[in-house]
């Protein structure tokens, strides 16, 4: 604990030296950009009175990436003391914030829906998923919803639009494999035992000619979030045919 003052005075300085740096070149970041337009507008009526008589109606998507700074921005423009005529719209999923590490603050989403719902707005779920097939939602539902328990932000289970029943004719099928977090090695290995089993069975297939056949490698792509640790997963299909 005793180093917290002292990285606070680091912090400090650092912030004061980049300050004037930026001073110096005659530069400005995103976040100067941000306060000095949102003091333009706050602390300058006529300008602010213009803007909003310019823009009639506005839309923000995203919304869980914003911050106060920006709620506070939007307010001045869209004249939300004014919500009956329906100015200001937002879009955005709370469980889509990821982005804190750039001072997004995603308890802006709920304190502008609860002003919205004691106001003339109005508040509406988007709930209906029309990508996914029934029993993909059903298993994202069951994963997901224990998972957001606990947590600050209410999860809202999706409902599939589109028709299909889990276990029917060509429904699809997931299959978790369990490994240590980002443990990337152990995750290519049971991956690949898992194909060397579906391949040597027949509880896997796929339509040909009229009829069905069993599953071939071929038949298969695996798709990965990134191409770091595609080596692991070569060497791991290599190792078991």
């Amino acid at each position: 604990l005793w180093r917290i003052p002292v990285t606070v005075r680091f912090l400090n300085l650092l912030a004061e030296e980049y300050r004037r740096a930026k001073e110096l070149q005659g530069a400005l970041d995103f976040t100067d950009l941000q306060i000095k337009a949102r003091d333009l507008l706050r602390e300058h009526p006529e300008i602010r009175r213009l803007c909003q008589e310019r823009y009639a109606y506005f839309m923000v998507d995203e919304f869980q990436d914003t911050n106060h700074l920006q709620l506070e921005f939007v307010r001045l423009l869209s004249r939300q003391e004014r919500m009956e005529r329906g100015r200001l719209f937002v879009v955005g999923d709370p469980k889509q914030s990821i982005y804190r590490f750039r001072g997004a603050q995603v308890e802006v989403v709920r304190q502008l829906a609860e002003e919205l719902k004691v106001g003339n707005g109005r508040v509406l779920p988007l709930q209906e998923n029309y990508r996914c097939h029934p029993v993909l939602i059903e298993s994202i539902n069951a994963i997901c919803a224990p998972l957001f328990a606990n947590g600050p932000i209410d999860y809202q289970p999706l409902v599939s639009g589109l028709t299909g029943e889990a276990g029917g004719e060509g429904s699809p099928r997931m299959h978790l494999l369990a490994t240590a977090e980002e443990d990337r090695t152990q995750e290519a290995e049971n991956l690949a035992l898992f194909l060397r089993d579906v391949f040597a069975g027949t509880a896997f297939s796929t339509a040909e000619g009229g009829g069905k056949r069993p599953l071939r490698p071929g038949d298969v792509a695996i798709l990965l979030r990134a191409m770091t640790h595609v080596g692991d997963y070569e060497a791991a299909l290599h190792r078991w045919g």
